[in-house]
């Protein structure tokens, strides 16, 4: 998913720039080409480098106290969600997201909500499960 986004941003930057080079003076022309370029080179490192390294560090954990997310590749983070503290969790798809065969799972508490990466369908019933399991 952050894949889509960073080539979205980039071709969103790259036709501002070429948008720019058509309406500022012949001289603006290759500073306009040069940030098209940066922002595809932009789009590409993240796409290739940071994006799977962040997604690798991304796992999710059924405790009997509740949720346990672990986030992170540089910045390393674990948030920790009770089971008695969730109200509602959501499984969410648009239209690229069905596409790929995946959702989103957001999980409400009265405090926040935790929205985890988009994983397949099935992932999402087994934690819907598990906590439709904790509340009977």
């Amino acid at each position: 998913m952050a894949r889509v986004e960073a080539c979205g941003g980039a071709v969103l930057v790259a036709s501002a720039a070429v948008l720019l080079s058509l309406l500022l003076p012949p001289e603006w022309t290759l500073y306009c080409r040069v940030g098209a370029v940066l922002a595809g080179l932009s789009a590409a490192i993240e796409s290739a480098v940071i994006a799977p390294a962040g997604v690798r560090q991304f796992r999710v954990e059924l405790a009997p106290t509740g949720l346990v997310i672990h986030r992170g590749a540089l910045w390393r983070s674990v948030e920790h969600v009770p089971w008695p503290k969730v109200v509602v969790i959501r499984q969410q798809t648009g239209p690229l997201l069905h596409r790929l065969g995946l959702a989103r799972c957001v999980i409400f508490t009265p405090a926040k909500e935790v929205t985890l990466l988009p994983m397949s369908p099935q992932d999402v019933h087994v934690i819907v499960a598990a906590s439709l399991a904790r509340s009977a």
